[in-house]
């Protein structure tokens, strides 16, 4: 489970929603030459004592980015979450799971190790750590 960070410059008035990727350890994919689509777990909550309302009309983008372990892109997500679009509200507590699905255009037979950033645009919780993806 890897679970989101705030910046040091948090206002007490903010209400942020809290991310964490729920995600086997590790992702076992059917093959390396063609390990097709994982299926990854996003749980988005409001961990305040505030409500969390919506600020945009679309809802605020979600980017989940793969690096390998040299720092090169192997994969890219960006999609809107209309889920969270205005006039959406967030009672203290409240939130849902949201599943995310990632394809690796190839994999080494031993395995891989990847960093997976994700963040929530508008929004200052960033989502860093570890995942490891092994062949059947």
């Amino acid at each position: 489970m890897l679970r989101s960070h705030l910046p040091k410059e948090e206002s007490a008035d903010d209400v942020t929603l809290s991310i964490v990727l729920h995600a086997p350890h590790p992702v076992v994919v059917p093959s390396a030459t063609e390990p097709g689509k994982v299926l990854l777990h996003l749980e988005i909550r409001n961990k305040s004592l505030q409500t969390w309302e919506a600020s945009t009309e679309s809802g605020p983008l979600l980017e989940m980015v793969l690096l390998d372990s040299e720092g090169h892109e192997r994969s890219r997500q960006t999609r809107q979450c209309r889920m969270l679009a205005y006039p959406t509200r967030l009672e203290p507590g409240r939130g849902f799971n949201l599943p995310l699905f990632f394809t690796l255009p190839g994999l080494s037979s031993t395995g891989e190790d990847f960093r997976v950033e994700i963040r929530l645009v508008p929004g200052r919780e960033v989502l860093t750590g570890l995942l490891r993806v092994e062949p059947r």
